[in-house]
């Protein structure tokens, strides 16, 4: 008998083909649905003297998808990517791209016009306008001489 030496390295591809490529025991869908809950989109907030402006990344998107609403201060923003229906028979070498719901929610200030927000859509970025009440904004006050 003659007594060969292993080397880990001829094998990894082959055990990794096995854990990976398989989908053992069904892990990857086990990881996609415990994670699809903290799914958040990115999101920039930024205010001037007028407004504050919420920008929030939801690529692959539609508008029909998409729930906005304040109520209580708080601006809710839901979303839903749809994974097609063509791609789900297929055997992916590498699956990045993420389907599911998104949730984020958001304190706005008292100062913020609930009544006149406005959101439209644009190449994959939500962006949403709040104005702030007229007490709100930058007052000058004149100074006299006496």
């Amino acid at each position: 008998m003659r007594l060969v030496k292993w080397n880990p390295t001829k094998e990894m591809p082959t055990l990794f083909d096995k854990v990976f490529d398989d989908d053992l025991f069904g892990i990857e869908r086990y990881v996609d649905d415990l994670f699809s809950a903290y799914r958040e989109p990115s999101v920039d907030i930024y205010e001037d003297e007028n407004e504050i402006t919420l920008q929030a990344d939801i690529p692959g998107v539609e508008e029909k998808d998409i729930k906005l609403e304040v109520k209580d201060g708080l601006l809710t923003l839901e979303a839903e990517r749809s994974e097609e229906n063509e791609k789900k028979d297929k055997k992916f070498f590498r699956r990045e791209l993420r389907y599911g719901g998104y949730n984020r929610a958001f304190t706005l200030p008292r100062y913020a016009d609930y009544e006149n927000i406005k959101a439209k859509l644009e190449k994959g970025i939500l962006k949403v306008t709040i104005p702030k009440k007229e007490e709100a904004k930058t007052k000058k006050i004149e100074i006299n001489r006496l």
